[in-house]
C-alpha cells in the first residue's frame, strides 16, 4: 500500500528580490519532501508564476490552499515576516497544526 503524503503550507521569511530567500525556500521545500510530505510553498511557487504585480492574486490562492492542508511549517532561519506572523495567526483560528522548523539545526 503506497503512504499518504500530508499537505504542508511552507511559510519563511521570503522576498523575491533576494537570492538567499529563493535558495532558502527552495531548501525547505526539499526538506519537507524528505520528511514524507507533500510540501507548498505559496510565496516561492507563485512569484516565480504570476511576479510581483500579481499579489493579490498570489494571496488568495494560497489562502485557498491552506484549507486543505492541516499543517504549517514555518521555517525559522531567516528570522520572520510579516506574511508569517499572518499565516501563524490564520492556522490557529483554523486549528491547523503550527510546526517551527530550521535547517540549521546546530
Amino acid at each position: 500500500m503506497e503512504k499518504t503524503r500530508r499537505l504542508v503550507i511552507i511559510e519563511s521569511c521570503f522576498n523575491r528580490d533576494f537570492k538567499e530567500h529563493i535558495e532558502y525556500a527552495e531548501k525547505c521545500v526539499k526538506d519537507s519532501l524528505n520528511r514524507g510530505e507533500s510540501p507548498f510553498h505559496p510565496h516561492l511557487f507563485y512569484s516565480s508564476v504570476l511576479g510581483p504585480e500579481k499579489r493579490q492574486l498570489r494571496t488568495e490562492a494560497g489562502r485557498e490552499l491552506e484549507k486543505y492542508s492541516k499543517i504549517l511549517a514555518i521555517y525559522t532561519d531567516l528570522d520572520y515576516s510579516g506574511n508569517m506572523f499572518e499565516a501563524i495567526e490564520r492556522a490557529k483560528k483554523q486549528g491547523r497544526s503550527i510546526e517551527y522548523r530550521s535547517l540549521n539545526k546546530n
